[in-house]
């Protein structure tokens, strides 16, 4: 069986590190690595893609509060709840938010 390519083996890294979707990342080394960083972009411009459609489906079937907040919850559900900014979020139990003692967060 040959070796899964750079651009290949980059892909499925990128989808399975900022995404849910049940991909296998295959090898990981510096060069696929470097890859699967610069796909990043994409990977974001794909989940905003998904979410847009979400959001034009849920807008023609619900009130427009009830359509964002499917959409930001389908957000959430497809990245693990990483936001664009960074920021830990409490449901992701990182940072600030938890995962250590009290004196951690101050």
């Amino acid at each position: 069986m040959p070796a899964e390519s750079r651009l290949a083996a980059g892909t499925r890294l990128a989808v399975t590190t900022f995404t849910t979707l049940p991909v296998r990342p295959g090898r990981i080394d510096r060069a696929v690595a470097a890859t699967a960083m610069a796909l990043a972009p994409a990977v974001g411009a794909l989940l905003g893609a998904v979410l847009a459609g979400v959001l034009l489906l849920a807008g023609a079937l619900a009130p427009p509060l009830v359509a964002a907040g499917v959409t930001v919850a389908a957000g959430a559900l497809l990245t693990r709840g990483c936001t664009s900014t960074g920021w830990p979020t409490p449901w992701t139990r990182s940072g600030r938010t938890g995962g250590g003692p009290p004196r951690w967060r101050s």
